[in-house]
């Protein structure tokens, strides 16, 4: 949210201080910031309002409240709108909430004989401030009166709209075209509130409005909108519809619909006002309400020593009752418990911890002494499938074995999501044993970064069947090459052999071993558990981490070539590997002898390069100047070339 120190002045008397001074307040009491800017002849600050504080603070008005009571002001005034004059005989159309759920509240009021002009240097220079682009002075009143009181209002051509107002859903594949889509028609379904009239959609409730009533240059009459929608169903409409709007985000975030009977006169007096949109012969009907307005939150009850504990510092109960009173709550004493009643649009308050939360942060945490904790007797058991968990962790990571993690989420499963985060992926594993087949194919097209002809991966991590969810542990062995598999023996006698070890080491006396002639095993964690020696401790865990450095790996592909070569028998392989290194170029990222043999005195030694630029995909005529490098570098030395 971003706030203008222009703006925020308009909420006091006298002169605030300046913005950099604010910005302290907030971070040490309220918010986190994301910096401070200037526009023009203002300064503003970009405040991260998290959704507990949503409801009171995506607003100018609200964010003045809490200024004023971290900086102790007392001239926290909201700014003065002259009431409008109403004339009876205009009379707005009838509204219909088909779901009083979905819409608690809804204001309606008809303006007529407006002017439709460019907004006036002030409104421009704040809106512009907070990043907003001016349109017109009627659209931009209305997103004036978000930004400053926190409640989404809507105008529409009176004109465009036929009979009756309809709060309901739309019919599925009903269509619109939404303000600002470039003209895009889009197609709703039955769970999307709209704003219609008699024969078609104005507007996707709490997010955009339509383009059938748009107000325009030639626009005389309008239909003011005032509305409290249900949060759920936006934040529903917005996934499905994939529009992000400052309406949308405050709806879903919601707010007391009380806010909404507070702004309804206010703009009417801004529209009224001839810079804005009036005119002699503007008229205006009284404004008409539907809904019940929301109850005010229940009072809290809360002891004067349960605040002191839980905050671990004797603030007195002076202190309580002003910080209380600074944040407009009420408050009953009664010997040592406080009744505390939260103002209206403080919709996080319900609990005792909430008022002593409040009263923390205004107080200071930076205050609180820190103070050691208290000596507990106590000693949690050990929890004996985390234990093995750790067990078969430091077992495999010792013998060689990398761990992996890779995806809970895959194509099929026995359960699906309702709101998969990837549509490929819509349902959870029921096996590690395809995520790690995944992982061995990556990493074996790695296996000459690494030098290595045998890779070795391991997994610990939840699955989900229809008969539940259980921890297991996947191990799988990939061979680059059938020479691999000859020096450490078949997959399967490999891993059997590591699991019998590993059983051993941890203690397991039910052991499983798969009989399948496979390279990947899966067991069931939560099952060997229950066979396992009791333990009372979960061992150093943090050994895994000891002298472990790591790097990622670069996106771009590598190459690999092979040079052999002939050197006398005295030449030593330290030797030749220098001088290859040496003039193999900065794209060398690895080299190994991987042959030797003699013959007469002579021996032949072939190594293998892998090239690899971090930032790029290495080309043919770079890898050849490389290789012509080396083969001029071992000629000069007066070794043969193979």
């Amino acid at each position: 949210m971003k706030l203008s120190h222009t703006w925020l002045q308009k909420y006091f008397t006298e002169p605030l201080p300046p913005l950099a001074e604010i910005e302290a307040a907030l971070v040490v009491h309220s918010f986190e910031t994301e910096g401070m800017s200037i526009y023009g002849d203002d300064a503003v600050i970009e405040i991260d309002v998290l959704p507990n504080r949503a409801h009171d603070v995506l607003s100018h008005a609200g964010a003045a409240r809490e200024i004023a009571a971290l900086l102790e002001r007392s001239d926290y005034r909201a700014p003065l709108y002259t009431t409008p004059q109403v004339d009876d005989t205009l009379v707005p159309p009838l509204v219909h909430i088909h779901d009083t759920e979905a819409c608690s509240r809804y204001h309606v009021r008809l303006i007529h004989n407006i002017n439709v002009q460019e907004s006036p240097l002030w409104l421009v220079q704040l809106l512009g401030a907070v990043g907003q682009k001016s349109i017109n002075a009627l659209v931009d009143a209305t997103n004036y009166i978000m930004l400053d009181r926190g409640t989404p209002v809507h105008v529409f051509d009176a004109d465009k709209v036929v009979g009756d107002i309809h709060v309901r859903y739309a019919r599925d594949g009903e269509t619109c075209t939404l303000l600002g889509s470039g003209e895009q028609e889009r197609t709703l379904n039955a769970s999307m509130l709209v704003i219609a009239d008699e024969e078609k959609i104005l507007a996707l409730a709490g997010i955009k409005g339509g383009t059938a009533a748009e107000v325009t240059s030639s626009t005389k009459n309008i239909l003011v909108e005032i509305a409290h929608f249900d949060p759920m169903i936006t934040r529903r409409t917005r996934n499905a519809t994939g529009l992000v709007t400052d309406s949308a985000k405050r709806f879903e975030n919601t707010f007391h619909n009380r806010m909404c009977d507070e702004v309804v006169d206010v703009l009417a007096a801004l529209i009224a006002e001839a810079e804005i949109a009036g005119t002699d012969t503007l008229r205006m009907s009284p404004a008409v309400s539907y809904g019940e307005a929301e109850a005010d939150p229940q009072a809290v009850s809360v002891t004067y020593n349960h605040i002191q504990s839980l905050l671990g510092v004797a603030i007195t109960h002076a202190e309580i009752h002003d910080i209380l009173e600074r944040l407009s709550m009420t408050y009953t004493v009664s010997d040592d418990t406080l009744l505390v009643t939260p103002p209206y649009y403080r919709k996080d308050i319900h609990i005792p911890e909430d008022i002593i939360e409040e009263i923390g942060r205004m107080y200071g945490y930076h205050r609180i002494p820190s103070q050691p904790l208290p000596h507990n007797l106590y000693t949690p058991e050990v929890h004996q499938e985390t234990a093995l968990m750790h067990r078969m962790r430091s077992f495999l990571v010792d013998r060689g074995w990398s761990e992996i993690m890779t995806y809970t989420f895959r194509k099929k499963g026995d359960i699906t999501m309702l709101n998969p985060v990837a549509k490929d992926k819509p349902a959870l594993r029921t096996n590690l044993s395809e995520g790690m087949q995944e992982s061995l194919d990556k990493n074996m097209y790695y296996a000459d970064l690494f030098a290595a002809d045998t890779i070795r991966l391991f997994e610990i991590g939840k699955v989900f069947t229809v008969q539940g969810e259980k921890r297991s542990l996947a191990i799988g062995l990939g061979y680059t090459d059938k020479k691999a598999r000859k020096i450490h023996g078949p997959e399967h006698e490999v891993l059997t052999q590591l699991l019998q070890d590993m059983y051993n080491a941890c203690g397991i006396h039910e052991v499983y071993i798969p009989q399948s002639e496979h390279h990947i095993h899966e067991i069931d964690i939560s099952k060997l558990a229950l066979s396992m020696d009791k333990v009372s401790t979960y061992g150093n865990t943090s050994a895994l981490l000891r002298h472990t450095r790591f790097t990622s790996l670069s996106p771009y592909p590598h190459s690999t070539r092979d040079v052999a070569v002939w050197v006398p028998a005295h030449v030593s392989q330290e030797t030749v590997h220098a001088i290859i290194r040496q003039h193999a170029g900065p794209y060398c990222f690895r080299m190994d002898l991987f042959d030797v043999f003699s013959k007469e005195d002579r021996i032949s030694l072939a190594f293998r390069i892998v090239f690899q630029a971090p930032d790029k995909t290495l080309t043919d005529t770079e890898l050849d100047q490389s290789m012509s490098a080396v083969y001029n570098a071992l000629t000069q030395e007066g070794y043969e070339i193979r």
